[in-house]
C-alpha cells in the first residue's frame, strides 16, 4: 500500500525568543532583573537555558550567582546564562540568582521549574475499510479528531485533567467556543495545502499552574485512494491481497471490489463510482463499488479503470486502473 509521510511534530509555544517563564515555572520578574527560560515550557528532563535579564542594570557588568535546589552550580562576572536538565514528570527544580551590580546593589530571585507536560492524540476522521489495520490518514477537506492528555502537578500531586481549563488555538487564532473547563478534545477541517498549527494551553482555576503546548498537521501530503480487491461470492472482498497494475484471468468470472481510503467519512454512503473499460462507461451492478467481469474466450488485453467522488468535498477525489489479461499469455 503506497506510503505517504504525515508531516506531525510536537513544539514548545515561543521556544525561539526569549520570554519571561509564564506556565512551566513561578514567575521570576522583579524591580531589578527577571529570569527568563528558553524554551519557556519545557517538557521534563529537556535542556533548558536560562538567562538573566534586565533593564535596571547592565547584566554584563554584574556578578552573578547561579543555585539550584540550593546547590551552587555557576558564577561569576556576566554569568548571564546557564545550561540545565527540566525536572522529572510531576518533580521540581528551584532556580535561584544573586546578582550584585556594578554600583554594588545586591537582589535576587527565584522560580520552581515544574515537570509537566502534555499528550496530544490525533484521530483522522475518514474512511478505511472494517478490519483495517492501519491508521485512518488526514487528507483535505477532512476532519481531525485532537484529544489531550495534560500532566500538570501541584504539590507532587497530579491535577485530575476534569478540573483544569483548556484554551485551544488553531493556527494562533483562540477558539473560545471549543475552550474552556473540561474541554479536552477539539475538532477542526483541515484546508487543501495548508498546514496547521493547533496550540492548548492548560491551567488549573487560579493559572497558578500551567502548561502549553502544540503541533502542526497536514493533509497535503495523503490524497484519497483507492484499492482494488478479488471478491468472491461466499468469502467477500479478500483483503489480503490488493490488486495492482496488471493480472491474469485465464477462464470464468472475477469480481473487483473499489475500495476507498481516507475519503471523509461525513456522507460517506453517498460516494459516486464511475467505472470504465478501455476508456468506455460501464454500469456495475446493484452494488455501485463491485464490478463483475466475465473472461471472452481466446485471448486479450482490458483495461479497467474506476473513479471515486465524494458528494460534499470538492477536494476528495481519487482514480486507479487495473489491466486484465484474458487467456493465456
Amino acid at each position: 500500500m503506497p506510503y505517504y509521510k504525515i508531516f506531525i511534530f510536537l513544539f514548545i509555544l515561543f521556544g525561539l525568543f526569549w520570554l519571561p517563564a509564564k506556565s512551566g515555572a513561578e514567575v521570576a520578574i522583579g524591580g531589578d532583573f527577571s529570569i527568563n527560560l528558553l524554551p519557556v515550557n519545557p517538557t521534563p528532563n529537556s535542556p533548558v537555558t536560562a538567562k538573566v535579564k534586565s533593564f535596571q542594570f547592565d547584566v554584563n557588568r554584574a556578578a552573578i550567582t547561579w543555585e539550584v535546589d540550593g546547590k551552587i552550580v555557576s558564577g561569576g562576572l556576566s554569568e548571564k546564562t546557564i545550561q540545565l536538565i527540566a525536572p522529572d514528570l510531576g518533580k521540581t527544580k528551584k532556580i535561584t540568582v544573586y546578582v550584585t551590580t556594578a554600583d554594588e546593589i545586591k537582589a535576587s530571585q527565584s522560580l520552581i521549574l515544574s515537570g509537566n507536560d502534555l499528550d496530544f492524540l490525533w484521530e483522522a476522521m475518514t474512511f478505511v475499510p472494517t478490519g483495517y489495520k492501519g491508521k485512518a490518514l488526514p487528507t483535505a477537506g477532512s476532519t481531525v479528531r485532537i484529544s489531550a492528555i495534560p500532566y500538570l502537578f501541584k504539590d507532587g500531586a497530579k491535577l485530575p485533567p476534569e478540573s483544569l481549563i483548556y484554551e485551544w488555538s488553531l493556527d494562533f487564532k483562540r477558539k473560545i467556543s471549543d475552550s474552556g473547563a473540561g474541554k479536552d478534545s477539539f475538532v477542526f477541517s483541515l484546508e487543501n495545502n495548508k498546514d496547521h498549527t493547533i496550540v492548548l494551553k492548560v491551567s488549573d482555576r487560579l493559572e497558578t499552574i500551567g502548561f502549553e503546548k502544540g503541533f502542526t498537521i497536514s493533509g497535503e501530503d495523503t490524497p484519497p485512494e483507492i484499492l482494488l480487491y478479488e471478491e468472491h461470492p461466499l468469502e467477500g472482498p479478500i483483503y489480503r491481497r490488493a490488486l495492482s497494475e496488471e493480472i491474469s484471468l485465464r477462464a470464468g468470472d472475477l469480481s473487483l471490489r473499489a475500495e476507498p481510503f481516507y475519503f471523509s467519512r461525513e456522507n460517506i454512503a453517498n460516494l459516486s463510482y464511475e467505472w470504465k473499460m478501455n476508456n468506455k462507461p460501464l454500469t456495475p451492478g446493484e452494488k455501485p463499488n463491485v464490478l463483475n467481469l466475465l473472461a471472452p474466450e481466446g485471448q486479450g488485453k482490458t483495461k479497467i479503470e474506476v473513479a471515486i467522488k465524494h458528494p460534499d468535498k470538492f477536494l476528495q477525489f481519487a482514480e486507479t486502473a487495473l489491466n486484465i489479461i484474458f487467456g493465456e499469455r
